[in-house]
Order: structure tokens, then C-alpha cells, then sequence
């Protein structure tokens, strides 16, 4: 059972409440209130220290709460922003039937590279292309690099972050995105 900072604040806080009371039982012998002004100015003086010592508990453990609420909003604020500027390379015909890369991401492809995975999974060697920016396409001729074009064309670069992104497309044209992976190095 995972313990929350508010539910560790909420229960030191009681156990911090309950000493006044305790004190209050051990000083009077019961818990009946008593009618001396005197002594009731004494513990007013004395529970108002507690009642201090919880209000800075749970001051602390709300401010530590809302501290790690925003550090988790602001990871995930940064993961969709790097998602959103991430380059997608994709494997396109063009009306003459050559075959075009074309970046669809919003972020330029960087340190592109091509190759061609067999069908037993081995990969040719992978020749360098110019960095593609976004919206932009060039035409690709996999026939001179690789001696052939299928089964299946793998395109591996980086986004502005330098995170590893590997983009595979079969010869019906369907695209596998890999975030954070360089298949030619078998990362997973």
C-alpha cells in the first residue's frame, strides 16, 4: 500500500491534534470541560502551539504535493512538446512512379539515413541523406543504392533533440514509427 504525502500530512496533523487532548485528559482526569477561565487561558496558549505545528504540516505537505503535480505536468508538457516538433519520414510514389521521402513531422529529420531490412531481418548497409525539413520531400532512388527496393525501406534520424527515430515502410506502403530507437543498433 502506497502511502501519499497528504495522507502522511493529514495523519501526523491528527496525531499532533490528539496530544493537546491527551494532555488536556492526563492534566484534569477527564474529559470534562472545565469552568476555570484561568485554566482554559493556559491550555488556549498551549494548544494554539499544535494547533501552529499542524498548520505548518500541512502547509509543508501541500507545498510539497504541488510541487510534484507541476514537476509531472511540466514532463508531460515537454513530452508533447518533443512529439509535436518530432519528424516523421515516410515512403511515398510521386506521379512519375519514383519513390520520394517525405518529412510529414513538423521538425526537420536530421542525420537521415536508408537502408533496406530483408526478409530474414538483416539490414543492408545504410546510405546518408541531406537533412530533410519539415514538409519537405526528396526523391529517393532505391534501386542504385540497394540493387532493390523491397520488402521493406527503413529510414532512421534524429529530431532537434538528438532522439533516435527509425521509420519502416512496407511495399503496401503501411509505416511503423520507432521513437527513441536506431533499429540498426537493435535498441529497444
Amino acid at each position: 500500500m502506497k502511502v501519499t504525502i497528504l495522507q502522511a500530512a493529514t495523519a501526523a496533523s491528527l496525531i499532533v491534534i490528539s496530544v493537546p487532548v491527551y494532555l488536556y485528559y492526563q492534566m484534569f482526569g477527564s474529559l470534562e470541560l472545565s469552568h476555570d477561565l484561568e485554566i482554559w487561558a493556559h491550555f488556549s496558549d498551549f494548544f494554539t502551539l499544535w494547533l501552529s505545528v499542524v498548520s505548518l504540516i500541512m502547509i509543508f505537505a501541500l507545498t510539497y504535493y504541488v510541487s510534484v503535480l507541476e514537476s509531472n505536468r511540466e514532463k508531460e508538457r515537454q513530452k508533447l512538446e518533443d512529439a509535436r516538433n518530432r519528424p516523421i519520414l515516410v515512403l511515398q510514389v510521386d506521379s512519375a512512379n519514383y519513390k520520394v521521402v517525405k518529412n510529414i513531422g513538423i521538425g526537420p529529420a536530421l542525420n537521415p539515413r536508408v537502408t533496406i531490412k530483408n526478409t530474414d531481418g538483416t539490414y543492408l548497409s545504410e546510405k546518408v541523406l541531406p537533412p530533410i525539413m519539415a514538409g519537405e520531400s526528396q526523391k529517393v532512388n532505391l534501386m542504385a543504392l540497394f540493387n532493390t527496393d523491397w520488402p521493406v525501406v527503413c529510414f532512421i534520424y534524429q529530431d532537434i533533440y538528438g532522439n533516435d527515430i527509425t521509420t519502416e515502410t512496407d511495399e503496401k506502403y503501411s509505416v511503423r514509427i520507432f521513437v527513441g530507437r536506431n533499429e540498426l543498433r537493435g535498441d529497444k
